[in-house]
């Protein structure tokens, strides 16, 4: 979802930093700034660019899950 928010213009960039029970979110929205979001957060996040109209993108590898 954060890759295809990326492709839509809605955000800038995004990466994830830190291990799986304690992941963070860093985004960064067109318009300048960051935010951190929890793991919790970012995934209602995505659900709200789904609800948006977004639609994930996915890499070759992985596999194609649809919420």
């Amino acid at each position: 979802m954060l890759r295809a928010a990326t492709k839509a213009g809605i955000l800038e960039g995004w990466y994830a930093t830190g291990l799986v029970e304690n992941r963070r979110y860093i985004l960064n929205p067109g318009g300048g700034g960051t935010i951190t979001h929890t793991a919790a957060a970012a995934v209602d996040y995505c659900r709200m660019l789904w609800d948006g109209g977004i639609r994930p993108l996915y890499r070759d590898s992985e596999p194609q899950r649809i919420p």
